[in-house]
């Protein structure tokens, strides 16, 4: 099979991350569980999506990004498939130019086996959109945390494991499989 997997509140823990940036920033604590939305600007996080942008790659240049941490089961999970033969893939909307950065943190925690892939959509690049890079490359699953990039994806034949976030309520469709967790993908899988 082909696996791909999104970066940020998949594979790690961006948002906790971002969001210790954001109160020592600005003074202004926001929960986890107040982020109704993935766009940032929409929760309050910047006055609209320009400003949000920004933020962001401020973010990246900041000691908090640093500090991201892995999610619980990534590494055993990604073991796992590769191990079984699986071909893995990231495809994230990072833009490239923090290219190195990814590379290490996916090197460092991960594997170098992984290729990964940007679609830069968050920043509103010309690249390809994720369920696009997914359906060339012929993938099977793809695990999500955005239900839009979930959506698109199965819109595109591609079933989808979305990881259940505060962001992402709302209808699904038959392709797209909520879990609370990614050792539930081995469960769904049978591996």
């Amino acid at each position: 099979m082909i696996i791909a997997f999104d970066l940020d509140e998949v594979l790690n823990n961006f948002m906790e991350s971002f969001l210790l940036f954001y109160e020592e920033k600005n003074g202004k604590k926001v929960e986890l569980s107040d982020m109704k939305s993935y766009n940032f600007w929409e929760n309050g996080l910047g006055n609209n999506r320009d400003e949000a942008i920004e933020m962001v790659k401020e973010f990246y240049n900041s000691e908090q990004y640093n500090k991201i941490s892995t999610s619980f089961y990534a590494k055993e999970i990604l073991d796992k498939l590769i191990k079984a033969e699986h071909k893995v893939f990231i495809i994230t909307s990072r833009p490239e130019n923090i290219g190195k950065s990814t590379k290490e943190f996916v090197r460092n925690n991960f594997s170098d086996e992984i290729e990964i892939i940007y679609s830069n959509d968050f920043f509103k690049g010309n690249r390809k959109s994720k369920a696009e890079i997914a359906k060339e490359l012929k993938v099977n699953f793809m695990v999500e945390d955005n239900i839009n990039y979930a959506r698109e994806c199965a819109e595109q034949g591609i079933n989808v494991f979305l990881v259940n976030k505060p962001w992402n309520d709302g209808e699904i469709n038959e392709s797209i499989i909520r879990i609370n967790n990614l050792n539930e993908i081995l469960e769904h899988l049978q591996i």
